[in-house]
């Protein structure tokens, strides 16, 4: 367990030779922008500025701050800070528990930048115009800061809608059965073992149906998770297909893709969906740690009471942020607590190194750095794509330390939700886009991250005694995990 009384192991601690997020530059580069008040479900955000070839991607209209920085005194002087740019900034929600509270920006003309705020206020620090209180609260600011799959081609397009950086997902025809799935009275280890996938939802396919009473997908939602994103629940038979014009956005089916590769490595596996990504596929920092936060519950609650069904043998993250501003640190301290405590449960997280060729660190990817110490028992596994041939990647970001592990990410088949209608019996050419056989080849870390996950639930069934995945005791958790890691 990670706590000693009151004393909890600080898990993934930052040590003095990793890389340190820079201050704002001086110039924002602006991308596709929506609400000015930032919330979040609304889709609104802009890239931020590079650093070592990769960016930020935020809520132009919201900034998070400590919430005992700010009080009626110190929104004055950031008001007056502002006034300049004809902005201003009033308290939101409370974040993290309360220990964060939202600033709504706001403008007379036009949309705020939360960039171009941070600028003209960290310009203010140390003159007559903040005082001591407020130059710590404006210490303490920091985007409201989104994950994301891929980069763009472009810095005026979203990742998810105009580019996905590893390979296209393209239409194809796949004519073999899926796998044989045990059946579940005769499951080796007498339990399945669950897969939490945190992403874009999962469509209907016949691969992933299950029989009635072994399903071979659930929804975090039917077992109380009540994180998603605001809005209009998605329907299931579209994993995010697009807005009500029926654009099929260029991430639809991430999650369903993933849920295959689970389905064909893995078939006695299970997997548990928390839908997370919006439909432009961009995850809001909050809801990740809230179905973090909520797996870890379920996690703990099932070690400390025995309750097999209960638990989460392993945790897929295929997205991830850069850090860009000091005051990002404490959410990655934050992120790494959270992912710390699932590895001393036995939970195996794996996390994709991500798609931007560049050996800046992405996280959670980047925890499994050895210069991130404190590991928990069962650390986090980073993972970046191979090609068909062996070779590395190109899109793969890299560096000599992680990701440490490799696996096929580059034009992997996999399952999709029947996207589009079928053309009836009528001449046509192929359509790449047109995916109604509910197949697809897509490449990215993304999917070498799946493909690791569905390994790892593969190899904690594989060989095991009658019985045994359901001791579901920290020690145990861990010494299956540390065996199934040793297979890879």
């Amino acid at each position: 367990m990670s706590t000693d009384g009151e004393n909890p192991t600080r898990w993934y601690q930052r040590s003095a030779v990793t890389q340190q997020p820079q201050d704002p530059p001086p110039e924002p580069r602006a991308g596709q922008t929506g609400d000015a008040a930032g919330t979040p479900g609304s889709h609104p955000a802009k890239w931020g500025p590079t650093g070592g070839g990769a960016s930020t991607l935020y809520y132009p209209g919201a900034l998070s701050a400590l919430a005992d920085t700010i009080d009626g005194s110190v929104l004055g002087e950031l008001n007056a800070g502002l006034a300049e740019l004809h902005w201003s900034i009033r308290r939101g929600d409370a974040l993290r528990g309360g220990g964060e509270v939202t600033l709504v920006l706001s403008a007379a003309e036009g949309e705020p930048d939360a960039w171009q705020a941070l600028q003209r206020l960290h310009a203010l620090r140390g003159t007559p115009a903040l005082s001591p209180a407020a130059t710590a609260a404006v210490d303490g600011l920091a985007l409201r800061r989104l994950y994301f799959v891929g980069m763009p081609d472009s810095i005026n397009s979203m990742p998810a809608r105009d580019w996905h950086a590893g390979t296209a997902r393209e239409a194809i025809t796949v004519v073999t059965p899926p796998p044989t799935r045990s059946h579940p009275d005769h499951v080796p280890g007498g339990r399945r073992p669950v897969v939490a996938v945190i992403d874009s939802g999962i469509g209907h396919h016949p691969w992933l149906a299950g029989a009635q009473d072994d399903a071979f997908w659930i929804d975090a939602g039917t077992l109380g998770w009540t994180g998603a994103p605001p809005g209009p629940a998605p329907d299931r038979t579209d994993d995010n297909a697009g807005p009500p014009g029926g654009v099929l956005e260029k991430h639809a089916g991430h999650g369903t893709f993933i849920a295959g590769l689970v389905r064909q490595i893995a078939p006695d596996a299970r997997v548990l969906s928390l839908h997370a990504m919006s439909s432009d596929g961009t995850l809001d920092e909050v809801v990740v740690l809230d179905a973090l936060g909520w797996l870890l519950e379920r996690a703990r609650c099932a070690s400390d009471g025995g309750d097999d069904a209960a638990f989460v043998d392993v945790v897929n993250l295929s997205f991830g942020y850069y850090e860009d501003l000091p005051a990002d640190i404490r959410y990655t301290q934050e992120l790494g607590q959270i992912l710390g405590d699932l590895g001393s449960l036995g939970v195996q997280v794996v996390a994709s190194a991500g798609n931007d060729s560049t050996a800046r660190p992405v996280f959670p990817a980047a925890f499994a750095d050895p210069a991130y110490g404190t590991k928990p028992a069962i650390p986090l596994i980073s993972v970046g794509a191979l090609n068909p041939d062996g070779s590395h990647a190109d899109y793969s970001n890299y560096d000599p330390s992680w990701p440490q592990h490799w696996a096929p990410g580059t034009a992997v088949t996999s399952t999709m939700p029947h996207f589009g209608v079928p053309p009836g019996p009528v001449t046509a050419t192929y359509d790449p886009d047109n995916l109604v056989g509910g197949f697809a080849l897509w490449g990215g870390t993304s999917f070498a991250a799946g493909i690791v996950s569905a390994r790892v639930a593969r190899a904690l069934s594989d060989g095991v005694a009658d019985d045994e995945l359901r001791n579901v005791s920290s020690e145990a958790a861990c010494r299956r995990a540390r065996r199934a890691a040793a297979k890879l």
